[in-house]
């Protein structure tokens, strides 16, 4: 089958008749859902977090002797209409779960999923997935657990209610968070045999459970409470060698955590300054990265950026530097292609045009500042800066705001 490989400068070509390289999806495509749309998009991406450009455009023209590969395909080709959840598997297949089904996809067509040995999955109505080497974890919007391995499905009937992710630590064993009821635990842990309730024993948070994950030094992190960022949360964690979770920080009003390519949490060491930081414990192993609705806006910014660097620069080599600074939030993109025109820098852009001015008019909406220096055939640096206390989160009434900003009035608001 075709395999989309993406170069170590960023450059993207088919090779027919390769198998995959065995390296995690992030970290060479990035499969995106528009909200509320009936289109999937495969898009060169970088393996940074929050940075990656969701391109739904024909293939784009050679640059030099690379050739950027961009496609779309929509329900007409077979896609599903409502993505849900993405995993790749180690024989390069790309996983895809929505309200229709579990669906595969090779990189050329899409195939909704049907053992060749007659085993039925529990439901149709896919709402996580995980891929732990050649066998692909999916959870359920109305519960319970399902595990594929080489076409064979074996269903797991815990009444888990919608399970909203999977985690795997280093050593191979599987988590899972769900929407359970009101006082039971919605934390599940996968023994080798059957899925068991993590509860007041291990103590537990007893509520629904947004997000999990692990971060850099294993440590699990979990995010309970209801969806939306204007619901407040409670964070918790598990040290690799415990069994007791310990409470990090109550009344958040975050959406999700901060990943990195890998699907890793990102986490710093230092306490930040802001308002929300300062509801974290002042004693903890590290500190993650928790946003509220940032991600988004950072995709569509530095994505123009990446975009306008590959398709119009003629650049030779691309770089992408985040740095996650105590009190600002930077982002720099820097090519060495052929520049722009100083008198279209002092313009705000080419007449016609509005990539420019509409990145600087994203930047100040967010509160923040973005930076440009070419010049004729010397390359290009674009910085966006944020204010920790935005990017990061800062108090309830400017989290409403930027959700408002950045998602439109049916945001929610205090």
């Amino acid at each position: 089958m075709d395999a989309l490989v993406l170069d170590s400068d960023l450059s993207c070509r088919t090779r027919a008749g390769d198998q995959p390289e065995r390296r995690s999806l992030s970290s060479r495509l990035r499969a995106a859902s528009g909200i509320g749309s009936s289109w999937l998009a495969l898009a060169v991406a970088v393996a940074l977090p929050a940075i990656a450009a969701a391109v739904h455009a024909a293939d784009t023209p050679a640059v030099g002797s690379r050739r950027i590969v961009q496609q779309a395909w929509t329900f007409r080709d077979g896609a599903p209409e409502a993505p849900a959840a993405f995993a790749q598997t180690d024989d390069g297949f790309l996983w895809i779960g929505a309200a229709e089904g579990l669906f595969r996809f090779d990189g050329t067509r899409f195939e909704l999923f049907r053992s060749p040995f007659g085993d039925r999955l529990r439901s149709t109505n896919v709402s996580a997935l995980l891929a732990d080497g050649d066998r692909l974890w999916i959870g359920y919007q109305f519960g319970g657990f399902s595990e594929l391995k080489h076409g064979r499905v074996r269903n797991h009937a815990e009444a888990t209610g919608t399970v909203t992710g999977f985690a795997r630590d280093r050593h191979g064993t599987v988590w899972a968070g769900a929407r359970a009821g009101r006082g039971r635990s919605g934390l599940w842990r996968f023994d080798g045999s059957s899925w068991r309730n993590v509860g007041a024993d291990w103590g537990a948070p007893l509520q629904p459970i947004a997000q999990i994950g692990f971060d850099r030094d294993d440590i699990l992190w979990v995010m309970a409470g209801g969806r939306g960022p204007e619901i407040p949360k409670q964070l918790y964690f598990l040290l690799p060698t415990e069994r007791q979770f310990r409470k990090a920080g109550e009344d958040l009003t975050v959406e999700a955590f901060t990943r990195d390519a890998e699907r890793r949490v990102v986490t710093v060491r230092e306490r930040g300054s802001d308002a929300l930081s300062m509801r974290l414990a002042a004693a903890l192993p590290a500190y993650p990265i928790l946003r509220s609705g940032m991600e988004a806006f950072l995709d569509r910014s530095n994505g123009e950026a990446l975009r306008n660097a590959l398709r119009h620069a003629a650049a030779k080599q691309i770089e992408v530097e985040l740095r996650y600074d105590e009190r600002m939030l930077r982002v720099r993109v820097r090519d060495d292609g052929r520049g722009i025109d100083p008198a279209v820098l002092r313009a705000g852009g080419r007449e016609g045009h509005f990539g420019l001015h509409g990145m600087k008019e994203r930047a100040k909406v967010a509160g923040g500042k973005l930076t440009i220096w070419s010049g004729s055939d010397a390359g290009t640096e674009v910085e966006l800066s944020i204010p920790g206390s935005r990017a990061y989160g800062s108090d309830t009434a400017a989290r409403s705001w930027l959700a408002r900003k950045v998602f439109g009035a049916r945001a929610a608001v205090d």
